[in-house]
C-alpha cells in the first residue's frame, strides 16, 4: 500500500511539475502591438540608430529600467527576430512595443503603422 501510495505521488508531482512548466512557458508570451519611432537617445543611457533592431517597452515592463538591454523574441506575420529593449514607451499600452524603423520594416511596411505583435523576454 505504501509503495502504491508513492508512486501515485511521485507519478502526480512529476505531472504537475510539468504541467506547470509549460504553463509558465505560455505566459511568457505576451500579445500586444507594435509601431516605430525614431529612436535617439534612449532611457536605458545608449544612443540608438534607426538601423538598429532596438524596442521601447511599456511602463509595467520597462520597470524603472529593470528591462534595459534585455532581448525581446517578436513574431508577427509568420517571421520572428530579436531586438534589444533601450527605450520606455510612455504611450504603449500594458503589452505594446515600439520599434526602431528597421525593426518595423523587417515585418511590414511603415505604411501599415502598427501590427500585431507575439513577443516575450528572451
Amino acid at each position: 500500500m505504501r509503495s502504491s501510495l508513492v508512486s501515485f505521488l511521485t507519478i502526480f508531482l512529476v505531472g504537475t511539475v510539468h504541467a506547470l512548466a509549460m504553463h509558465t512557458e505560455v505566459a511568457k508570451r505576451t500579445t500586444g502591438t507594435a509601431s516605430f519611432y525614431n529612436v535617439g537617445n534612449g532611457t536605458c543611457g545608449v544612443v540608438s540608430k534607426a538601423t538598429d533592431f532596438v524596442t521601447a517597452i511599456a511602463v509595467p515592463y520597462y520597470n524603472g529600467g529593470a528591462s534595459c538591454f534585455k532581448t525581446v523574441t517578436i513574431t508577427a506575420y509568420g517571421k520572428t527576430t530579436t531586438a534589444q529593449v533601450v527605450d520606455e514607451c510612455p504611450e504603449c499600452s500594458y503589452s505594446s512595443l515600439d520599434f526602431s524603423i528597421a525593426l518595423f520594416e523587417f515585418f511590414a511596411p511603415l505604411g501599415v503603422g502598427s501590427i500585431d505583435i507575439i513577443w516575450s523576454f528572451t
